[in-house]
């Protein structure tokens, strides 16, 4: 239960923050979560983050696998339903730009690779990591997706019989 207590304490923690502004440039936003995120899996280098393949199966596992992190998945699907209002917008959409978002945050300083401004600025626009609980959910669920490709990069192949 450590990841909801981490969840709910960034949130408050995010809440009172007055330094990030809801007229922060996309990159200053993205730049402060990736650095939360790879300073709590400090064995992870940002400049060689796992493919986006991996990432991306590792998304949908760590949204849909414990329940701890399922209620954090939960509560960002009730925090976006709020702000955008009742238009309609499934689970499975909202999965897939909380996916977008971790993905992106993961490969920011990739090697050889920069996201430009107007990509960043496209998915504050479809989802904002400016809002505390936003932010909280994604940088505690991304922190575990490392995680677990970590996990998964280190094991080894079971022999065939």
């Amino acid at each position: 239960m450590q990841a909801i207590d981490t969840f709910e304490h960034r949130c408050v923690a995010y809440q009172d923050q007055t330094n990030m502004s809801h007229d922060a440039p996309a990159n200053r936003v993205f730049q402060r979560s990736h650095a939360v995120v790879y300073d709590e899996v400090e064995y992870m280098m940002p400049e060689h983050p796992p493919s986006v393949e991996m990432l991306a199966i590792m998304v949908k596992q760590v949204c849909w696998g414990s329940m701890a992190y399922k209620y954090v998945f939960q509560q960002l699907v009730q925090r976006y339903e709020s702000l955008v209002g009742d238009i309609g917008v499934s689970t499975q959409v909202i999965f897939y730009y909380v996916s977008n978002t971790i993905i992106s945050l993961l490969v920011l300083r990739r090697r050889n690779s920069l996201l430009s401004n107007e990509i960043l600025i496209k998915i504050l626009q479809r989802f904002n990591l400016r809002d505390a609980t936003l932010r909280a959910g994604i940088e505690v669920i991304a922190e575990e997706v490392l995680r677990q490709c970590f996990i998964s990069s280190t094991k080894k192949p079971r022999e065939e019989k």
